[in-house]
C-alpha cells in the first residue's frame, strides 16, 4: 500500500520519473530529516510510460521566429493522421530551452473518477501558450512518433489566439 523512494540529497530535483510505481495514487508525501515537506505546489503524473518502453522511431521539426503575437496567442501543433494511441508527442525548443504543451486535444489522459478518458489514435493537437520571451526567439516545434505508432502523419504549426484579440484605436476627424 505504500511505495517508498529514497532520493539522494546531494542535488535539487525538478522532475522525477519512477518506473514501476503504483497504478493508483491517493497521496504523495515528502520528508526531509524526519519532517514532512509542504507539497502544495507539487505536480505529479503516473500516466506516461518510461521512454525505454516506447522509444521514438521518427521525428519532425520546424524552426521559425515570431516577430509579433497578439495577447492570448498560442501555437497549435496539429498532428494530422493516424499515429496510434499515445504514440505522438509535440513540444517546443525556444532558444534551446524545452517548452511543453500544457493542453492537448484529444485531452491528455487523466485519473478522473467522474468519467473515463477518451482514447484517440489520430489527429492530436498540442497547444503551447506564447509568452513575451518567445517573440524574436528561435523556436523549434518538434513532433516525435513512438515505437508502435505510424509515421504516416502530417504535422503543422499554427498560431492563433483566444479570446479573439481586439484592438481599440481612436480616430479624430477635424473639419
Amino acid at each position: 500500500k505504500t511505495f517508498v523512494i529514497d532520493i539522494p540529497a546531494e542535488r535539487a530535483y525538478r522532475y522525477l520519473r519512477v518506473d514501476g510505481g503504483p497504478d493508483r495514487v491517493t497521496e504523495i508525501e515528502g520528508y526531509h530529516q524526519g519532517r514532512r515537506l509542504d507539497n502544495s505546489d507539487w505536480r505529479a503524473s503516473n500516466l506516461f510510460a518510461g521512454y525505454a518502453r516506447a522509444p521514438a522511431i521518427a521525428a519532425w521539426s520546424s524552426r521559425f521566429v515570431l516577430g509579433e503575437a497578439a495577447i492570448g496567442s498560442y501555437l497549435a501543433i496539429a498532428i494530422d493522421g493516424a499515429h496510434g494511441v499515445e504514440k505522438a508527442y509535440a513540444a517546443l525548443r525556444v532558444d534551446g530551452r524545452l517548452v511543453g504543451a500544457p493542453e492537448r486535444a484529444v485531452a491528455f489522459p487523466s485519473n478522473t473518477w467522474e468519467y473515463p478518458v477518451h482514447a484517440a489514435d489520430s489527429n492530436y493537437t498540442y497547444f503551447v501558450p506564447l509568452t513575451p520571451d518567445m517573440i524574436g526567439a528561435e523556436i523549434e516545434a518538434v513532433v516525435l512518433v513512438l515505437e508502435g505508432g505510424s509515421i504516416e502523419i502530417e504535422p503543422a504549426v499554427w498560431i492563433t489566439a483566444y479570446p479573439i484579440p481586439f484592438a481599440q484605436r481612436e480616430l479624430v476627424l477635424y473639419p
